[in-house]
C-alpha cells in the first residue's frame, strides 16, 4: 500500500497539509481511493491508515456463524467495505419449522420420551426413556425367571398420551401441521403409524392462471409427513395491492400503531413482517431503518396483522413501507410508502390563554363507589379520569378511617396507576364505619394539588353469629334447691341442645370438705340440670362445665347455694320417692360404719391389753419357783451336827428300830 511517509522535519506551511499535490485543511479527512483514509492534524502532519475490511465477525458479536461476502462489489469511497450478509445463522429446519440456534424443538412435534434441540444447524435429539435391562430388576412383583423384556400384550395403542383401539384412525391437527394417524399391529405388536393421508390433493385446477393468482406455485414442506403441502399465489408484479387496510397512525409522540390485512392466502404460513421507515426520504431504501416483527411460532395465524413501533423522535415526520417475507418465497407482498407525522410532546402549560400558568387547585368528583365483599373486605371503585385530568394526575392512593375516630388516623393504600380503576381493602374491622377517600399524586413539577370533593361513608357488616359461641351465666335465682336435690335451669342455649353439647360436667364441694365431686348430666330440652345425693343443711359451692359438639369447652361462673334440712316426721308418713330413700340410706350407712369401726377397735385393744397382762402373771411367777438360797437363815445352827443340835420341846426326833436320829446303838 502506498502510504505517504511521516517526515520528521516540520512542515513547511502550517495552515494545511499536502497530498499529491492537493491542499489538505487541518482536521478534514479525506479517501486515498479505497486503500486508506487520511486525516491532516493540528501539526500540519497528515495521517493515513490503511482501510481493512472484515469478512467475519465472532459468535458472541453476532449470532451469525458463517458470513457470505458478494463477489460483485465494486468499493466506492465511503462505501470502501462490503456488507457482509450471514450464509449460515445455526437455525434449524423441523417439521417444516425454522427454528434458532440452541432453541428445544416443542415436545408437541416429537415422538414420545424424545428430547431434541436445534445445535448448529442440524437437530440433535436423544431418547431421555431409560433403557431397559437385560437382567430383571429386583423389585418385579414376578420371579426372574418369568420375567421377560418386550411389550405387554393388548389390543391398544398409546400416543400423546392418549390411548387408540386397534383398527381406530384420527387425525392430528396443529398449526400447520396435519397428518393421519392409525393403531395397528407391526410384528405382532400394537404400533402407531402417521402417514400424510389427511392432506387434500393438489388438483390441477389449483395450478392454472388466473387473474386473482397470474402465478401459483407449489409449497413443499420439509417434512411432508408433518405438513401438507399447498398453493400460494407468487405475483411480484404488483404486490402492492395484496396488503389490505392498511393504517399506520401515531400513539404518541414517540411511538406508532402499524395495521394491514394479509391476503386469504398467506394466511396459515411461516413467515415475518419488515418495516422499513424513515424521516428522510431521499436516502436510498437500502439505508432506512428496519424493524422485524413475527407472529408466535413466526406463523401468521390471522389475516389481521396489528404491531407497534417505539423509540421515534417526537415532532418528526417519517416515512413507512411493509414488506410481508414468507419463508418459502423468501419474497412477499409490499405495501406503498405511507407518509406519518409524530406530534410535539405536550406542554402541561394552558394554551388557550395568554398565560402559562397552570391551576392552583384542582376539584374532581371521581364518583367512589364501595362494595363488601364480606365483613372484611371492601372493594372500592372510580370513574374513569379524562385525558386533560390525567395530566395532573400522577398516582392514585385509597384512604380510609373509623369514621368515629380521629380525622388524622388516616390509613393508605399502595400508589396506584392513574389507569387503575379498582381497588380491594383487605383486614377491615367488621361492624364499624369506615370513611373512604381518593388522595392524588401530582407531578412534581406541576404545583397543581388535586382534591376529591365527595368521600363516602360505608358501614362494613357484622360478622355471621357464632352458634357455638355460647355464654353460660347461673344467677341465683336459677337454682332451685329441694330437701335431697338441686335443679339448675341454664340459660340462653341454642336449640336443639343436643346438637351443639355432648355432655355437661357439674363440680361441687361442701364448704365443710375440701374434696371436689363431679357428677356429668344431659340436660333436658330445656336446660335443667338434676344435682342429688347432697347432704342436708350443708352450704356447696358449684359451677358447670359444657363439652360442645365441636370440641371446645365451656365453663360457667361459680354459684353458692345452701341445701334444705331434713324434715323430722316418721318415715312410715313420709312417702319418699327411690332416690330420696337411697340417698338417706347411704347417709345413714355412711354413719353406721364408722361407729362400727369404732367399736371393733376398742373391743381388739381390751382384749390386748387383758392377754398382755396374764402372759406378764405366768412369766414373773414361773421366775419365782425356780430361785436357790444362797445363805442361811440367821436362825439354824452353826453345824449340821445332830449331835450338837437343840430341839424345842416336842420336837425331839423318834427313834426307829432302835437306831436313833444319827446314832447307832450295839
Amino acid at each position: 500500500l502506498d502510504l505517504p511517509e511521516k517526515s520528521s522535519s516540520p512542515p513547511r506551511n502550517k495552515e494545511f497539509c499536502e497530498f499529491k499535490g492537493r491542499n489538505i485543511a487541518i482536521g478534514e479527512e479525506i479517501y486515498d481511493g479505497c486503500r486508506a483514509v487520511c486525516h491532516c492534524g493540528t501539526d500540519a502532519r497528515l495521517n493515513c491508515a490503511a482501510i481493512e475490511c472484515p469478512h467475519n465477525f465472532a459468535p458472541h458479536v453476532s449470532d451469525c456463524l458463517e458470513w457470505d461476502i458478494d463477489p460483485h462489489f465494486i468499493p466506492t469511497p465511503p462505501n470502501c467495505c462490503p456488507k457482509p450478509k450471514c450464509k449460515n445463522d445455526g437455525s434449524c429446519s423441523f417439521a417444516g419449522i425454522r427454528f434458532p440456534n440452541f432453541k428445544h424443538i416443542p415436545q408437541e412435534l416429537l415422538p414420545c420420551g424424545t428430547r431434541c434441540v436445534c445445535l448448529k444447524g442440524k437437530v440433535d435429539c436423544e431418547n431421555r426413556c431409560p433403557s431397559v435391562p437385560d437382567i430383571p430388576p429386583p423389585h418385579m412383583p414376578c420371579p426372574a425367571t418369568h420375567a421377560y423384556r418386550g411389550h405387554l400384550p393388548a389390543n391398544h395403542c398409546s400416543h400423546n398420551g392418549k390411548r387408540y383401539k386397534l383398527g381406530e384412525q384420527w387425525d392430528e391437527k396443529g398449526q400447520g401441521v396435519k397428518r393421519r394417524c392409525q393403531c395397528s399391529i407391526t410384528n405382532g405388536l400394537p404400533h402407531v403409524q402417521c402417514h400424510p393421508g389427511g392432506c387434500p390433493q393438489i388438483t390441477d385446477r389449483f395450478l392454472q392462471p388466473t387473474l386473482d393468482c397470474p402465478n401459483p406455485t407449489i409449497v413443499i414442506p420439509d417434512d411432508p409427513v408433518v405438513l401438507c403441502p399447498y398453493v400460494i399465489c407468487n405475483d411480484s408484479k404488483d404486490s402492492g395491492r395484496d396488503l389490505e387496510h392498511v393504517n399506520i397512525v401515531a400513539i404518541n409522540s414517540t411511538s406508532a400503531r402499524i395495521r394491514f390485512t394479509l391476503p386469504s392466502l398467506l394466511v396459515g404460513l411461516i413467515g415475518h413482517a419488515e418495516l422499513h421507515y424513515t424521516p428522510d426520504m431521499s436516502i436510498p431504501r437500502s439505508q432506512w431503518n428496519i424493524q422485524k416483527f413475527a407472529r408466535p411460532k413466526r406463523l401468521f395465524d390471522t389475516p389481521n396483522i396489528e404491531y407497534h413501533l417505539g423509540n421515534l423522535s417526537p415532532d418528526t415526520t417519517y416515512f413507512f413501507q411493509i414488506q410481508v417475507i414468507i419463508e418459502a418465497l423468501q419474497s412477499g407482498p409490499e405495501s406503498e410508502v405511507y407518509k406519518l407525522y409524530l406530534p410535539p410532546i405536550p406542554s402541561t402549560a394552558s394554551t388557550t390563554t395568554s398565560t402559562t400558568t397552570v391551576p392552583p387547585m384542582i376539584m374532581l368528583d371521581v364518583q367512589l363507589n364501595a362494595v363488601s365483599n364480606d365483613y372484611k373486605t371492601l372493594k372500592i371503585s372510580w370513574r374513569v379520569f379524562s385525558a386533560p385530568e390525567k395530566k395532573f394526575i400522577d398516582g392514585i392512593q385509597i384512604r380510609y378511617k373509623n369514621a368515629e375516630k380521629d380525622q388524622n388516623e388516616w390509613k393508605a393504600s399502595p400508589i396506584l396507576h392513574r389507569d387503575v380503576r379498582s381497588y380491594v381493602l383487605r383486614d377491615l374491622e367488621p361492624g364499624v364505619s369506615y370513611a373512604v377517600d381518593l388522595l392524588f399524586t401530582s407531578n412534581p413539577e406541576i404545583p397543581t394539588h388535586i382534591i376529591s370533593t365527595k368521600p363516602i361513608v360505608i358501614d362494613m357488616p357484622s360478622p355471621p353469629k357464632d352458634l357455638f359461641d355460647i355464654n353460660v351465666t347461673i344467677h341465683p335465682n336459677d337454682v332451685n334447691v329441694d330437701t335431697l336435690h338441686t335443679t339448675i335451669k341454664m340459660n340462653d342455649l341454642p336449640v336443639p341442645i343436643n346438637k351443639f353439647i355432648n355432655v355437661v360436667k357439674i363440680s361441687y364441694r361442701s364448704e365443710d370438705s375440701m374434696e371436689l365431686l363431679h357428677t356429668f348430666k344431659d340436660p333436658d330440652g330445656e336446660g335443667r340440670l338434676v344435682l342429688d345425693g347432697l347432704k342436708p343443711d350443708r352450704r356447696y359451692k358449684a359451677w358447670i362445665d359444657l363439652y360442645l359438639t365441636n370440641g371446645k369447652t365451656v365453663s360457667s361462673n361459680a354459684i353458692e347455694f345452701t341445701t334444705k334440712d331434713r324434715p323430722l316426721s316418721s318415715i312410715d308418713k313420709i312417702d319418699i320417692s327411690a332416690n330420696e330413700a337411697e340417698a338417706l340410706r347411704e347417709s345413714d350407712i355412711m354413719d353406721g360404719r364408722y361407729l362400727y369401726c369404732l367399736v371393733i377397735v376398742s373391743v381388739f385393744a381390751t382384749v390386748t391389753g387383758i392377754a398382755f397382762v396374764v402372759v406378764l402373771y405366768f412369766l414373773l411367777r414361773k421366775q419365782s419357783s425356780a430361785k436357790a438360797p444362797i445363805t442361811r437363815a440367821p436362825s439354824e445352827s452353826a453345824y449340821d451336827n445332830p449331835t450338837y443340835k437343840t430341839y424345842e420341846v416336842g420336837e425331839r426326833p423318834v427313834e426307829e428300830n432302835g437306831i436313833k436320829n444319827g446314832t447307832i446303838q450295839a
